[in-house]
């Protein structure tokens, strides 16, 4: 699994904390990115600037993922001021990886989301 965040001039100056299932991901800057493996199974994330794992105001969620063995996924993290709380949105492998190359790479807190 990808998370990323394209270069953009709002927000850039804070990290986006993100969080899966209840575990902490990353503190992931603008013009970043990270990868991690999952488990095959149901995927929960969550995007804010908090670390409360209890769902706050201006916090984000997407729908469950159900992580499927082999598949890749690129889940895209923007800010604006229109977008409060972040937009995070599943993109097609073609475009993830194309807007993935135009980011750094950022070491995970963690490497791996093992299934229950």
């Amino acid at each position: 699994m990808y998370l990323y965040r394209p270069m953009k001039a709002f927000g850039m100056a804070l990290a986006m904390h993100i969080s899966i299932n209840q575990e902490k991901i990353i503190n992931l800057k603008a013009g970043n990115y990270t990868s991690f493996y999952a488990d095959p199974q149901d995927l929960l994330i969550y995007a804010g600037s908090s670390w409360d794992l209890v769902k706050m105001e201006g916090e984000s969620e997407v729908d469950r993922i159900k992580a499927e063995p082999g598949k890749t996924y690129y889940v895209k993290f923007e800010t604006s001021l229109a977008t409060k709380p972040p937009k995070v949105t599943i993109m097609e492998d073609g475009t993830g990886l194309k807007e993935i190359n135009k980011t750094s790479y950022q070491e995970p807190l963690m490497n791996e989301i093992k299934g229950n």
